[in-house]
């Protein structure tokens, strides 16, 4: 958070600089703002940090559109309050900006997911497997592949999720992403490989899991916020409505600002 900070007052400074000095300051103020803003905990909404975020970006990107970092990161912002078509321009503008593929990892992560939230599972599998092919390390095309298998009907097995879920153990062991502070992560892989047990018909092992990763989250504030989605939608996949229900409306009470994001989610609408 301290160097965050100092990165807003470095580039608030340098905003005074002509041309595309001017432009990467605001970059760097904006994604300053917005990272700051992603760090918050649960609930911890802040409207007009995002606000400004927002307008940093866009004059960025206004003052020098290659900036394929900035369109890049506004893509992030833009879906995170919700606006899935423009998330998906802005990611599409960004590709054709990004000449050496410097910010793909986060250009290519927006894309699958613009493509999942409209149900384009074909496109989103692509986009993740152009994100594997390019960077093969990366932990996130791995836990693409299972959200989107976990997510679009019928599009794999139990097998195929648990084995994304050991190729995410070796690329992001669980005690380093805890160590990162995202404890939350290696609950929500193994959630969602339950999703797809439950699914198959395998409720013992979607059950038992849906239990230990509940307990897993309770020492962690965070996680167990978060947990609690997850947690809802396994809950309705097994049958238990309404406590899924009682459950999601747990999460919302914690995380307001993810009405909207949960109001649209496919598995939401599947479960209802």
């Amino acid at each position: 958070r301290a160097q965050l900070e100092a990165a807003l007052r470095h580039a608030t400074g340098a905003l005074g600089a002509p041309g595309g000095a001017r432009a990467a300051a605001l970059e760097l103020r904006g994604t300053a703002r917005w990272r700051l803003l992603a760090a918050l905990p649960p609930g911890a909404f802040d409207s007009t940090g995002a606000t400004q975020a927002e307008a940093d970006l866009r004059a960025a990107v206004a003052g020098d559109s290659t900036r394929a970092s900035a369109l890049a990161t506004l893509s992030q912002l833009v879906r995170w309050r919700g606006d899935e078509s423009d998330a998906d321009l802005l990611a599409r503008q960004a590709l054709e900006a990004d000449a050496y593929l410097d910010a793909a990892g986060v250009i290519l992560e927006q894309l699958w997911r613009s493509a999942l939230a409209r149900g384009a599972y074909g496109e989103a599998e692509r986009w993740c497997a152009r994100g594997r092919a390019a960077i093969p390390t990366e932990w996130r095309f791995a836990e693409c592949a299972l959200t989107i298998l976990s997510t679009a009907p019928d599009r794999g097995t139990p097998v195929q999720a648990w084995r994304w879920v050991e190729a995410l153990e070796r690329l992001d062991p669980p005690s380093v992403a805890t160590a990162a502070g995202r404890s939350y992560a290696p609950l929500y892989r193994r959630a969602r490989a339950a999703l797809v047990s439950a699914a198959a018909g395998q409720r013992g092992t979607a059950a038992a899991v849906l239990a230990r990763v509940l307990a897993d989250a309770a020492p962690d504030p965070e996680a167990r916020v978060y947990v609690q989605f997850d947690a809802a939608l396994l809950e309705a996949a097994l049958g238990d409505r309404d406590g899924a229900r009682r459950r999601l409306a747990a999460y919302l009470r914690a995380q307001p600002e993810a009405r909207e994001v949960v109001a649209r989610h496919p598995l939401v609408h599947r479960y209802g």
